[in-house]
């Protein structure tokens, strides 16, 4: 099981993380792709020891699906909370993120994350703003 105080430090010390909520696994490879609707995001003074529990509490039915993942990322003085899905194929991820109207995804063997729109075609994004 997870220690939410651990992951709590994991976000402000690293960055983040990625675990499996039921056996405490943490993905070593593939990509990262968040569920549409599944997304908080609290300033850093709002991040208490409820906050996870109670996101948790929240979000269990998908959180139970097969390969999926508890995540959580800090940017700026936003914290982040998903749940995301484990993909090995870059273009199944992609798709799956295009599918649930997500702007990233995240390389986990790289460590950074994958921009969709950069991905577009030129012409599509030159489309999109005429």
């Amino acid at each position: 099981m997870i220690n939410t105080k651990e992951l709590l430090n994991k976000i402000f010390t690293d960055g983040g993380f990625s675990v499996q909520v039921a056996s405490g696994v943490i993905p070593s490879s593939g990509y990262m792709v968040s569920l549409q609707g599944c997304e908080e995001v609290y300033y850093t003074e709002e991040v208490t020891n409820y906050t996870i529990p109670g996101y948790i509490t929240r979000h269990v039915h998908q959180l139970l699906l097969s390969g999926a993942y508890l995540g959580a990322w800090l940017d700026g003085s936003k914290v982040y909370l998903d749940v995301s899905i484990n993909v090995d194929d870059l273009q199944a991820a992609l798709d799956l993120a295009r599918d649930n109207k997500q702007l990233a995804i995240y390389d986990i063997t790289r460590d950074e994350s994958i921009y969709l729109e950069e991905l577009q075609p030129i012409r599509e994004r030159e489309a999109a703003y005429i």
